[in-house]
């Protein structure tokens, strides 16, 4: 009988845990953006060249004054004031008359006094100037006064005449400008009442 030692090895296995605690500290950080916007405005002038430019109108007009209908004899003028309104002036009707857009019919505006009339033209106050170049004076208007006063020229208190005035013109500080177109004299300058009038020569 033999007796057979067995040798055992026992193998211990140690497992080490290891807990690893990790903290984070979360920062907030708080970022405030400033936006400025800038607006930049430009503002291009472009040149109209007139030669060039295609201009258009309504080709249906409205007959204001015709030789049969509704005649004014041997228009010369037509003056536009505002958007609205128009005067004209014939050479020989003896008067001049208005005519508002829409409206039935011309109004007269001044007496039976204005004769030969060329032109008419206002004041920033509303009185209207016009000439008178076969008697040779300029008459003024007040607003809605159909009588007029002779400023210049024959039958005025002015000294020095007119020869054939063929217009007239006034700024905003009350000058009035005559074209006297058959006169000598080159220009000078008088004051009557609240108008200084030049005379301005052909």
């Amino acid at each position: 009988m033999k007796f057979l030692a067995t040798s055992t090895t026992a193998t211990t296995t140690t497992t080490t845990t290891t807990t690893t605690t990790t903290t984070t500290t979360t920062t907030t950080t708080t970022t405030t953006t400033t936006t400025t916007t800038t607006t930049t405005t430009t503002t291009t002038t472009t040149a109209c060249d007139i030669c060039t430019t295609n201009y258009s109108w309504n080709r249906t007009g409205i007959i204001v004054a015709d030789t049969s209908s509704n005649p004014i004899s041997d228009p010369r003028c037509v003056y536009f004031q505002g958007s609205d309104t128009i005067y004209l002036c014939g050479h020989q009707v003896g008067y001049i008359e208005k005519w508002v857009v829409n409206a039935a019919s011309r109004t007269v505006v001044t007496s039976n006094t204005v004769d030969h009339t060329d032109y008419v033209s206002f004041d920033k106050y509303g009185t209207m100037y016009s000439n008178n170049h076969a008697s040779d004076f300029v008459q003024s208007f007040v607003s809605n006064s159909l009588s007029g006063t002779i400023i210049a020229g024959s039958g005025s208190s002015i000294s020095g005449t007119l020869n054939h005035p063929t217009g007239t013109a006034v700024n905003e500080n009350l000058t009035l400008y005559i074209a006297d177109r058959d006169n000598d004299r080159r220009k000078y300058s008088i004051k009557m009442l609240l108008h200084k009038i030049v005379f301005y020569m052909k």
